[in-house]
């Protein structure tokens, strides 16, 4: 059975759940402000949190979700929201909110129609994941009060036995494979890994595909550019020495320059990783306890920090000497889109791998959808489309995802499948070394990294 910590301000959606869901899910906690959701979730650890944006407290909304999703990323949250019923300014409200928890991963989302909650609809949620449909029909009306115009009414769906039931599965075009796949890049160029699904192994790919990268014969460098969840800092053992943070802190306080391009990396913030000869790492940094968001660079419009961070990214790619070299240069990126670092990246990368998590398949759906946001926001910026390509991460047989599947899904071009070894990673982390510099079997990674331009220059893999 199910728990769930309540984080609502409405006594009547309290009582209900606690009176009329028959114990399923279990309340095992209610949060009156927005302040104690944390420390709840800390000692209860919920499968569920039904969180309110009416709730009230010191903590905002935003960094609530935030910190939800980056330290209780198996927590489901259910959001209860206003209207969306007009083009007033409560339903515009209202449609942000929702695109902020779409933002980070969240759509189970419960609008209030006529200033009421839908039970069922809340009942319904709570006990089962939310359909596809149902994402696409609450971006439709969000899109739509975003205009100026009048949303389109929610979709009646069917009842059953008193609760509603799921919409049917919506059909999808069937895409065949892209036949052209962009030429991979050359030695000296960035390679980001992206996922806007928490937990798909971003990190453990990057140290990996570096691991693998150094094989071929390339000096590499491994920078970690999610500050709000450094995983990777924890797998190198360096959370305790300086970093990106500290830079950026610099660079938003006045204190260092920004950089140009045509300089080298500060060679301080470069760490040799233990067990991969030729690899070198980027921490997060010393990111004081607390402070969720990234330092502001330096620039009033977000098209100027993009530039910043561009900058910054392509010091990464140049030798000591402030010269372009053949430096491989791997970047793990957070899940937020939004965040100017990630954004940058995403922009300045010469491929973007989009790593899908074959244990998770039920999220290749609103994975999808985090896609679509990407291409639409490339019409805005200059993102480069062609540079993006799937990874099929965590594969095992019996998980039912497919390269046809990933690739229908995103409309990339799947340009590698990673194993699931589950005891050949634990074994690499009890020794503190990459499962590449570990295995003989690492024929994927290499493969991998041979794509992306690693072994471009025709040196075999060493053992």
């Amino acid at each position: 059975m199910a728990t769930l910590v309540l984080a609502v301000d409405r006594p009547d959606i309290a009582a209900w759940v606690e009176h009329h869901l028959g114990g399923d899910p279990q309340v095992v906690g209610a949060a009156q402000l927005t302040d104690q959701v944390l420390p709840l979730l800390e000692e209860k650890a919920p499968q569920l949190l039904l969180l309110g944006e009416w709730l009230e407290g010191e903590l905002e909304l935003a960094s609530l979700l935030a910190q939800v999703r980056s330290r209780f990323e198996r927590v489901r949250v259910v959001l209860l929201v206003g209207t969306m019923e007009d083009t007033g300014e409560e339903s515009r409200r209202t449609a942000e909110v929702v695109l902020l928890a779409i933002s980070y991963g969240i759509y189970d989302v419960v609008v209030s129609r006529g200033g009421q909650i839908d039970t069922a609809c809340l009942a319904r949620v709570l006990r089962r994941a939310q359909g596809w449909a149902e994402v696409r029909e609450l971006r439709c009306r969000v899109d739509a009060v975003r205009r100026g115009e009048a949303p389109p009414p929610p979709v009646a769906l069917p009842r059953q036995d008193g609760v509603q039931a799921p919409p049917p599965a919506a059909p999808r075009r069937r895409r065949g494979r892209p036949k052209h796949a962009p030429p991979p890049p050359a030695p000296g160029s960035l390679v980001a890994v992206f996922s806007p699904q928490g937990g798909a192994g971003k990190s453990t790919l990057c140290l990996n595909l570096a691991a693998a990268a150094a094989r071929w014969g390339c000096p590499v460098r491994l920078v970690n550019l999610d500050l709000r969840l450094p995983t990777l800092d924890v797998l190198l053992e360096l959370t305790a020495v300086g970093g990106l943070y500290e830079l950026l802190s610099g660079l938003a306080g006045g204190r260092v320059g920004p950089p140009d391009g045509e300089q080298a990396f500060p060679a301080e913030l470069l760490y040799p990783v233990r067990g991969c000869p030729g690899v070198e790492a980027v921490p997060a940094g010393r990111k004081p306890a607390g402070i969720m968001g990234v330092p502001e660079v330096p620039g009033a419009k977000p098209a100027d920090q993009l530039e910043v961070v561009g900058a910054l990214l392509r010091s990464l790619c140049r030798t000591p000497s402030g010269k372009t070299g053949s430096i491989f240069t791997v970047a793990d990126l957070g899940t937020d889109s939004e965040e100017p670092l990630v954004l940058g990246a995403l922009r300045e990368a010469d491929r973007v791998l989009w790593v899908v998590d074959a244990q998770q398949a039920a999220a290749l759906g609103p994975t999808a959808l985090r896609w679509a946001e990407l291409r639409r926001l490339a019409g805005v910026l200059p993102l480069h489309l062609e540079r993006f390509a799937a990874v099929l991460n965590k594969d095992a047989a019996g998980t039912g995802l497919t390269v046809a599947k990933v690739e229908a899904a995103l409309e990339l071009p799947c340009v590698g499948v990673l194993p699931f070894d589950p005891a050949g990673h634990r074994a690499a982390v009890q020794r503190q070394r990459p499962y590449v510099a570990l295995s003989e079997e690492a024929a994927p990674w290499l493969e991998l990294a041979q794509r992306l331009g690693a072994g471009g220059r025709g040196e075999k893999g060493r053992g």
